[in-house]
């Protein structure tokens, strides 16, 4: 499911993913959270900050009540449109608690300061060994 959705971000198409994401969670009511957050992840991780938009807009019709989930998203999207590196790192970090467990999560929030906001990456464990032996 996860594979599929980042199919329909490479390939530019919201309105499909979001029909995906829309037929997963009336199957997984509790599933709207993540597959959203995760949609918009996706699209902000390959610069397609239109297409985000546009996913996000049409995952939410109809929607009444906002989840913390879907507040982050879009403030996410918001912050995108500027250059605000301290109010990216500021969210991320104040959110995370009340956000869906994903395990990409983090891989794609670090792809998303590298792209929008300059962000390096915190190193990895082989990095940081390099680094120390100076190879």
């Amino acid at each position: 499911k996860a594979a599929a959705l980042g199919l329909f971000a490479r390939a530019e198409l919201p309105h499909e993913a979001v029909s995906r994401v829309r037929n997963e969670f009336s199957r997984r009511p509790g599933a709207r959270d993540l597959l959203v957050l995760r949609l918009v992840l996706l699209f902000l991780a390959q610069e397609n900050l239109r297409d985000a938009n546009e996913a996000f807009g049409a995952a939410m019709a109809g929607v009444e009540s906002a989840t913390p989930a879907m507040r982050f998203a879009r403030m996410l999207l918001l912050t995108c449109e500027r250059d605000a590196a301290p109010l990216f790192q500021e969210l991320c970090e104040g959110f995370d608690s009340s956000l869906p467990v994903d395990p990409s999560r983090e891989t794609l929030l670090s792809a998303v300061g590298q792209k929008f906001f300059n962000i390096a990456p915190p190193p990895d464990m082989f990095s940081m060994v390099r680094n120390m032996l100076g190879l």
